[in-house]
């Protein structure tokens, strides 16, 4: 799926009839963006461990990363997916229902993942140009996640995947606003792709 914005027309019957189908619509997005940042994080590491510097192998000795480490980077990850989900959704006026919704969506993220709070992460990103936030969303995942001499590569690496990574968002987005409830359930409930 090539990336799309919803168009405006179309946003205007997607608005959901009330604020508890909003909400579970908003927390299937946090929790599918959630589970996205965890596959990131996952393929980073894996990439990382992989990378052949110096013709010294494959890095073996990198510091494991204790459960709070990769807890506070994928909750980082997934409110920032949240914001990129919103400013690439942004193709002229957003309807006040939606601007709703993503708030919908960080307050439910801080449900599923209470710490940092989405506030404390959004707060870490001034407001800048989308390819911009990625690069400096790599920089932080690589220094949160203790990279050290792979640092260059997972740099490039990071924010490549979360810049390439908007058509997963949207795809995400477009079955939070268009499916039915019942099948958002289901496809909360199926395993994650490992």
């Amino acid at each position: 799926m090539a990336f799309q914005p919803i168009p405006a027309d179309e946003l205007a019957v997607l608005e959901p009839p009330t604020e508890a189908e909003r909400h579970k619509r908003a927390m299937y997005l946090a929790a599918q963006l959630g589970r996205h940042s965890i596959q990131l994080i996952r393929k980073c590491l894996n990439h990382c461990d992989e990378i052949d510097f110096n013709g010294g192998g494959a890095v073996k000795d990198r510091e494991p990363l204790d459960n709070n480490t990769h807890y506070v980077a994928m909750k980082e990850l997934a409110t920032l997916s949240i914001w990129l989900a919103l400013e690439e959704q942004l193709n002229g006026p957003m309807p006040d229902w939606l601007k709703t919704f993503f708030c919908d969506s960080w307050a439910c993220a801080d449900i599923l993942f209470d710490f940092p709070t989405s506030k404390e992460v959004l707060d870490c990103y001034p407001p800048m140009e989308r390819n911009v936030t990625c690069q400096t969303a790599a920089m932080r995942m690589c220094h949160n996640l203790h990279l050290g001499d792979v640092v260059q590569d997972a740099l490039v690496y990071i924010s490549d995947t979360l810049v390439n990574a908007a058509d997963t968002r949207a795809e995400i987005l477009e079955d939070a606003l268009r499916r039915p409830l019942p099948e958002l359930h289901q496809l909360m409930t199926k395993p994650a792709p490992v």
